[in-house]
C-alpha cells in the first residue's frame, strides 16, 4: 500500500510551502439556530430560511461536505434521510428519494428524482436517469446542496416526483486565492486538484480549475480485483460579474472526460450466444452556462439564464451523444402587503444521437425534442402566522403533449420554535427515449435441436407510452429549541397511476439484428398503480463540549401495486454522525449508516463506518486529513451486485496561497 501511495505523498508534503490563506467559511460553530435560518432558494425558487419553507427539505453545507470526507456528491447524499444510495460497484451507484430504486429500461437505476447543478439539469432524458459516475466537480466549490424530498413539479416541471437536488456551488468571490488540493488512496488511488481564483477590480472575480484522478477497482466476491478502474480529467471556469445599481452576471463551464475500464458479457444471437468484453469508455462531458440577474426596489427580481450541455457516452453495446440547449427566464414581482408571485417560462430543445450495438438499437436512431413550459406560484400571507401557496406548471414537450402541475401548500408558524405545514402535489415523469424506441436483446438461449433458431429475450420500447402520474399528500413539522437542539419531520401518501411496467408478449419468428431467431418478447405498457407511504425525521443536538450529533431516519413502505412492481429500497434505514472539535484545530467525525434488506434482490442489511479526521496547523493555511470508509468490512455488497466495495481509506493535503 504504502509503494503506492508514496509519488502522491512526495506531492502532498511539497505542497506544504504553499499556504497562505482560505477564504473558505466555517460553519462548525453555527448555532442550531443559525442552522435553521440557512437561506435556501430551491423550495419556492426564491430565498428564504430552511425553518419558512412549506416542503421537506435539507441543506448539506460546505462544512459537512469537508468533514464527512465524501469523495463525491453521491456520498455526500448519505447524509439525507430518505434518499436511499444503493453503490454496486467501484463507479455505479442507484440513488432515489422515497422509493423507486428500480432497474430503468437500460439497466440503470432511479428515474423520478431531478438534479440540477447551478440551475442545468443533469437529468437525462435519453434514459430518464443521472449519470453519477460522471457528476464530479470540485467538492471545494460547492456553496451547499439543497435537497427537496416530494414532488417539485410545480416549479421544476417533468421528472421532479419524488425529489430534487440542487447543487449550488460558490460565487467566484469567495473562492479568490489558489488552491492545491492532493490526495492518495487505496480504493481512490489518487487525486490532485489546483485552481486559481481573482479579483478584476472591485466588481469581478474568476476562477480557474484543472482536476486528475485515477481510481482502483471493486472486488470480485472472492476479493480479487474486478479491473473497473476509473481515469477522470477536468477542467472549468466561472466568473462572477456586478454591475453596480443594474444586477449581476454569471458565466461557468467545464469540459471532462471519464475513462471507465469495465469486463462486460453481452449477449450474441449467434454461437456462442454470448461475448465477454474487456474495454475502457471514454466518456465527454462539455457544459457552459450563462446567468443574468437584476435586483430592483420593493423586492422585484428578473433572472434569464441559458446553458448548452454535451455528453458523449460510448458503452458496450451501442453509444449515445445527447445536446440540450435550456433557456429560462424567472420575474419575482414587486412584493405586494400580503402577497409575493413568481412568475417564468422556459424553452429547451434537445436531440440524441445513437449509434446502435450489436444487440440493442433505437428506432429512430437520432430524435429531436421540445419542451415548452409556464409557471407561476403565488405566496399569501393568510395572517402574521400562516401563509399559503400555490403554484403550477405547465408544459408541452414533445413525448406526451401537454402536462399541468399543480400544488398547494400551507405553512403554520406556531411560534419562534415551531412550525408546521403540509401539501397536495402533482407531478409527472416522460417516458425516456429508450422506452419508446429501444430495441434490446437481454439474452439469449441456443437452439433446442440442430436446425431449430436461438431464442432471443428481447425488450422493446413503446412510443405510445404515456406519463406516469403521482397525487402526494405530505405533512411536516419542525422545531428548534434554544441553540441546542432541531427537529425535522416529513410524512407523505403518495398514489402513483400510469406507472410504466413490463408484461410478456407473444413469441414470433424473423430476423433480428440479421439473423433469424426465435423472440420471447417483453413489451413496455402504462397501468402499473399503487401507494407509497413513509417518513423521514431529521434531528442534531449541539453538545456544551464542541460536540454536534447529527441523525436521520427514514420510513418508506408500499401497497396495493396491482402489477406486482416492488420498491427496491430499504424499508427503513438511518444514520448517526458525530462531529467533535478539539484543541489545537483537531477535528473528528464518526458517520454511521445502516441500511435495512431488500429482499426483492437478495440484498443483505448492512452497517456502513466512515471516519474523517483533520488537522490545520495554528495561523496555516495548509489542512492535513485522513479519512476512511467502509471500515466494518473487507469488502461489503451494498446493491445486490456481483462485486464488493472494498474498505479504503485515504490521506489529503488542502493548501490555500
Amino acid at each position: 500500500m504504502f509503494r503506492r501511495l508514496s509519488t502522491p505523498l512526495i506531492l502532498i508534503f511539497a505542497a506544504c510551502a504553499f499556504g497562505q490563506r482560505d477564504n473558505s467559511q466555517d460553519l462548525s460553530n453555527m448555532s442550531i439556530e443559525d442552522l435553521m435560518k440557512i437561506k435556501v432558494t430551491s423550495a419556492s425558487k426564491k430565498t428564504q430560511p430552511l425553518d419558512s419553507a412549506p416542503v421537506a427539505i435539507s441543506v448539506i453545507t460546505q462544512d459537512d461536505i469537508h468533514r464527512s470526507g465524501a469523495r463525491t456528491i453521491v456520498e455526500a447524499l448519505r447524509l439525507i434521510p430518505g434518499v436511499e444510495i444503493g453503490r454496486y460497484t467501484q463507479n455505479y451507484y442507484a440513488v432515489t428519494a422515497r422509493g423507486f430504486n428500480n432497474p430503468n429500461f437500460d439497466g440503470s437505476n432511479g428515474n423520478k428524482l431531478l438534479v440540477l447543478i447551478d440551475g442545468r439539469s443533469i437529468y437525462m432524458p435519453y434514459t430518464s436517469t443521472v449519470y453519477w459516475e460522471i457528476e464530479d466537480l470540485p467538492l471545494e466549490d460547492i456553496d451547499r446542496i439543497e435537497v427537496i424530498r416530494g414532488p417539485g413539479g410545480s416549479l421544476y416541471g417533468a421528472n421532479a416526483v419524488n425529489g430534487v437536488i440542487n447543487i449550488i456551488t460558490k460565487n467566484a468571490k469567495q473562492t479568490t486565492g489558489g488552491l492545491l488540493v492532493t490526495s492518495a488512496g487505496t480504493l481512490e488511488k489518487d487525486r490532485m486538484l489546483a485552481q486559481y481564483g481573482w479579483s478584476a477590480g472591485d466588481h469581478a472575480a474568476f476562477r480557474i480549475y484543472g482536476k486528475h484522478g485515477n481510481d482502483n477497482s471493486s472486488l470480485n466476491l472472492d476479493g480479487s480485483s474486478a479491473g473497473d478502474t476509473k481515469v477522470l480529467n477536468e477542467s472549468g471556469f466561472r466568473g462572477d460579474i456586478d454591475v453596480p445599481n443594474k444586477g449581476s452576471f454569471m458565466m461557468q463551464g467545464a469540459y471532462h472526460t471519464f475513462g471507465i475500464r469495465e469486463d462486460v458479457q453481452a449477449p450474441l444471437l449467434t454461437d456462442p450466444f454470448f461475448q465477454n468484453f474487456s474495454n475502457k469508455d471514454t466518456i465527454t462531458t462539455k457544459d457552459a452556462v450563462a446567468k443574468w440577474t437584476t435586483a430592483e426596489k420593493g423586492g422585484g427580481q428578473t433572472s434569464i439564464q441559458a446553458y448548452y450541455d454535451f455528453l458523449n457516452y460510448p458503452y458496450t453495446n451501442a453509444s449515445a451523444t445527447s445536446s440540450t440547449w435550456d433557456f429560462d427566464v424567472q420575474r419575482q414581482l414587486p412584493t405586494l402587503k400580503k402577497q409575493s408571485v413568481i412568475i417564468g417560462a422556459g424553452y429547451r430543445y434537445m436531440i440524441n444521437d445513437s449509434q446502435p450495438g450489436i444487440t440493442q438499437t433505437l428506432d429512430p436512431l437520432t430524435r429531436h425534442d421540445s419542451i415548452f413550459s409556464l409557471f407561476g406560484q403565488d405566496e399569501i400571507a393568510v395572517n402574521n402566522k400562516d401563509r399559503l401557496t400555490l403554484g403550477m406548471k405547465l408544459e408541452h414537450n414533445t413525448f406526451t403533449g401537454y402536462e399541468w402541475q399543480p400544488s398547494v401548500r400551507y405553512l403554520h408558524k406556531v411560534d419562534e420554535s415551531h412550525t408546521a405545514w403540509g401539501s397536495i402535489s402533482r407531478a409527472v415523469r416522460t417516458p425516456s427515449q429508450t422506452e419508446l424506441a429501444d430495441m434490446l436483446v437481454t439474452s439469449v438461449g441456443a437452439p433446442a435441436n440442430p436446425g431449430d433458431n436461438p431464442t432471443a429475450h428481447m425488450s422493446f420500447g413503446n412510443p405510445n407510452l404515456k406519463s406516469e402520474h403521482l397525487l402526494a399528500y405530505e405533512l411536516g413539522y419542525r422545531l428548534h429549541t434554544t441553540d441546542a437542539f432541531s427537529l425535522d419531520l416529513a410524512t407523505y401518501f403518495d398514489q402513483y397511476s400510469d406507472l410504466i411496467y413490463s408484461v410478456g408478449g407473444t413469441p414470433f419468428t424473423g430476423p433480428e439484428f440479421g439473423t433469424t431467431v426465435t423472440v420471447d418478447p417483453t413489451l413496455l405498457k402504462n397501468g402499473e398503480t399503487g401507494n407509497v407511504y413513509g417518513g423521514e425525521l431529521e434531528a442534531r443536538w449541539k453538545l456544551r463540549d464542541r460536540t454536534m450529533v447529527t441523525s436521520g431516519f427514514s420510513a418508506t413502505r408500499q401497497s396495493r401495486f396491482s402489477q406486482g412492481t416492488t420498491l427496491l429500497t430499504p424499508k427503513y434505514q438511518g444514520f448517526v454522525r458525530i462531529s467533535k472539535d478539539f484543541p489545537s484545530n483537531v477535528k473528528a467525525d464518526a458517520m454511521v449508516y445502516w441500511y435495512d434488506s431488500i429482499p426483492e434482490i437478495a440484498q443483505k442489511s448492512y452497517t456502513k463506518l466512515d471516519l474523517h479526521f483533520s488537522w490545520r496547523p495554528k495561523g496555516g493555511n495548509t489542512e492535513f486529513s485522513l479519512g476512511a470508509q467502509d471500515l466494518l468490512s473487507a469488502r461489503s455488497v451494498q446493491f445486490s451486485s456481483s462485486l464488493a466495495i472494498p474498505r479504503s481509506a485515504y490521506l489529503q493535503l488542502t493548501s490555500h496561497f
